[in-house]
C-alpha cells in the first residue's frame, strides 16, 4: 500500500523512520487567508491538537518552508506563527490542494501531553484580515486567533498603528478598550473608534499593566455629569483619588483627562476641577483613573482653592488690592503692580503776573492770565488738577464795609473758571461763598493764595501739556470796588506715568 503522493509504501524499509518524524500527511481542502498565516484541512477536525508542532508545505510557491502551529481551531484551521512566503519573499496564500505534513518535533500528534497553548503577551502585533469588513467596533485579526475566548476582555486595549489605505488618517493612533474576544476567529470587539478600521490595517494589543504606573483604576460611570460623574460600585475611602485624573475612554468626552479635586467614597462621586470640567456630560461610559501628571490652568478669578494652580492664579485674573482669604496670588501681584503704576507725582505751574483784578457792584467778568502747562512727561495721565488764585494785597475802595456779594452760582457767576485754549467750554475751578473777603472802611490788607476745591482734570479740563485760559466770571462786590493787586493764577496737578 502506498502513502498518497509520497512514492512510499507502508511496507517500505523507510516507513518506520517516516512514522517517527511525521504526525500527519495530507492536503489543504480550502484556501487559507491572504496573509499566508493559515492553512485549512477539513480532515484535521478528526485529529488531536497539533499546537507547537512544525507545519511543512510540500508543494506550491512556498514548498519546503516550515512554520510553527500557533493555533489548531475548528474546521481544521491551523494558524502559524509567521507567514509563508514565495521565492521573492512576498506573503504567499496556502491555497486548496497544497500538500503539507505535520512534523513530530514535539512528540507526535496525539502522543503524550498536548503542547503548550499560545502565550498571551503584554504587547502583541495584530494584522486585520484582508477580507475583514470595515468597522469601528469589530476587528478580525487571524494572527491573534487561538487564545481562550474573552481572555482580552476589559483589561486589554488595541491601538491602530497604521491605516493601510490612508496612512496618518483616523483611526490611526487611536486607542480603544477591548470588550470581547472570540478565539476561534481572532475577532475583537472594542469601544468605538472615530472611523472604520479596515482590511490590512496594523494594530497593537497591549495590557493595561504596561501603563500600570499611570492607570490607578478603571470602571463604568453610572451617573453622567460634566462636573460630578460617579461610579457607585467603587469602595475606596473619601479623598482616595484626590489630585488624580479621570478620563473616559468612550462617548462624547472620551480621552479628556480632568483633575479630580474631591472624591466621595459613598456613591463613588468624582468632583472635577470646576475651572476645567468635561466639555459635555460624560455619559454612562467606561473610564480610567490616571495618576496626576500636570496642573491645569484655573479659571479667571477662581476662588475655590482646590489646586495649587487656583492659589497661584490665572493670568486673566483682575487686580486686587484689598486682602481677602480666598483670592489668588496673581490678583495680589497685579494689585501691587497697579498700585505702583498709579504712584502719583505733583506739578505746579503759574501764569504771568497781573497788576490788578477789580470787582464792582454790578458784576464783571475779568480775564485772568493764561497758564501754559509744558512739563508733563510722555505717557503721563492727569489724575487730579486744581486752580489757585494768588494776590499780594487786597483793598476796599468803598468808604464803609465791603465784601463779595453772593455765593457762586455754578457755571453762571462768582466763580473762577478754566478751559483749554482749543477752546473747550469753561469749567468751574474756584467757588466762592457770600460775604467772602469782608473788609473795613477803605481797608488795605496783605494777600493770600485761594486754593480751589473743584477737580478740573479730564477731557473737559486739564489733561495734557497745553495753554489754558482762566477768568473770573461775573465777580461782584457789595460796593464799588474791591481790588486784588499783583495777581497770579496757578495749577497744581497730580499725575501718574
Amino acid at each position: 500500500m502506498r502513502i498518497p503522493g509520497s512514492g512510499l509504501r507502508v511496507d517500505s524499509p523507510s516507513f518506520p523512520l517516516l512514522q517517527a518524524h511525521i504526525s500527519y500527511w495530507g492536503a489543504t481542502s480550502l484556501n487559507g487567508n491572504a496573509l499566508g498565516t493559515t492553512l485549512v484541512c477539513a480532515d484535521l477536525d478528526n485529529w488531536p491538537t497539533y499546537l507547537g508542532l512544525a507545519i511543512k508545505v510540500l508543494d506550491g510557491p512556498a514548498a519546503g518552508q516550515v512554520r510553527t502551529a500557533q493555533t489548531h481551531a475548528a474546521g481544521g484551521i491551523i494558524t502559524v506563527t509567521a507567514a509563508f512566503t514565495n521565492a521573492a519573499g512576498a506573503v504567499q496564500m496556502i491555497t486548496a490542494g497544497v500538500r503539507f505534513c505535520v512534523l513530530s518535533i514535539a512528540g507526535g500528534g496525539g502522543a503524550g501531553p498536548a503542547p503548550p497553548p499560545p502565550t498571551v503577551s503584554l504587547w502583541m502585533f495584530g494584522v486585520c484580515d484582508p477580507g475583514m469588513a470595515a468597522s469601528m467596533v469589530t476587528l478580525v485579526m487571524p494572527n491573534l486567533a487561538g487564545f481562550p475566548d474573552d481572555i482580552f476582555n476589559n483589561e486589554f486595549w488595541v491601538q491602530v498603528i497604521h491605516n493601510d489605505n490612508a496612512p496618518g488618517v483616523a483611526p490611526e493612533r487611536e486607542i480603544r478598550q477591548i470588550t470581547d474576544y472570540v478565539g476561534a476567529t481572532g475577532t475583537f470587539t472594542v469601544d468605538a473608534f472615530t472611523a472604520n478600521v479596515e482590511a490590512n490595517d496594523l494594530t497593537c494589543v497591549f495590557h493595561e499593566s504596561i501603563m500600570g504606573i499611570e492607570i490607578l483604576g478603571y470602571g463604568t460611570l453610572d451617573a453622567s455629569s460634566a462636573t460630578v460623574p460617579a461610579d457607585s460600585t467603587r469602595a475606596e475611602n473619601d479623598d482616595y483619588f484626590n489630585g488624580c485624573l479621570l478620563m473616559t475612554t468612550e462617548g462624547a468626552v472620551r480621552f479628556q483627562p480632568r483633575r479630580i479635586v474631591d472624591y466621595t467614597g459613598v456613591g463613588g462621586i468624582f468632583t472635577l476641577d470646576p475651572s476645567n470640567p468635561f466639555s459635555a456630560v460624560s455619559g454612562l461610559v467606561d473610564y480610567v483613573i490616571i495618576g496626576s501628571q500636570t496642573e491645569f490652568v484655573p479659571g479667571a478669578d477662581a476662588a475655590v482653592n482646590r489646586t495649587p494652580a487656583d492659589v497661584i492664579g490665572n493670568k486673566a485674573d483682575t487686580a486686587l488690592q484689598a486682602a481677602t482669604a480666598v483670592d489668588s496670588l496673581m490678583r495680589y501681584i497685579k494689585g501691587l503692580l497697579l498700585g505702583d503704576s498709579r504712584k502719583l507725582y505733583t506739578l505746579d505751574c503759574w501764569s504771568a503776573g497781573l497788576e490788578e483784578v477789580q470787582l464792582d457792584a454790578a458784576g464783571v467778568t475779568v480775564a485772568l492770565p493764561d497758564i501754559t502747562l509744558a512739563d508733563l512727561p510722555a505717557g503721563a495721565t492727569v489724575v487730579k488738577a486744581i486752580v489757585m488764585f494768588k494776590f499780594r494785597m487786597i483793598e476796599n475802595i468803598y468808604a464803609g464795609v465791603n465784601k463779595l456779594n453772593g455765593a457762586t452760582v455754578a457755571t453762571t457767576s462768582q466763580v473762577i473758571q478754566i478751559r483749554s485754549d482749543a477752546p473747550l467750554a469753561y469749567v468751574d475751578a474756584i467757588l466762592f461763598v457770600d460775604d467772602f473777603f469782608t473788609l473795613g472802611d477803605a481797608a488795605r490788607e496783605g494777600g493770600d493764595v485761594i486754593v480751589g476745591t473743584a477737580d478740573v482734570a479730564g477731557a473737559a479740563g486739564v489733561d495734557e501739556n497745553d495753554t489754558y485760559n482762566l477768568r473770573w466770571l461775573l465777580g461782584r462786590a457789595d460796593q464799588d470796588f474791591i481790588n486784588f493787586n499783583d495777581c497770579q493764577v496757578g495749577l497744581r496737578i497730580w499725575y501718574s506715568v
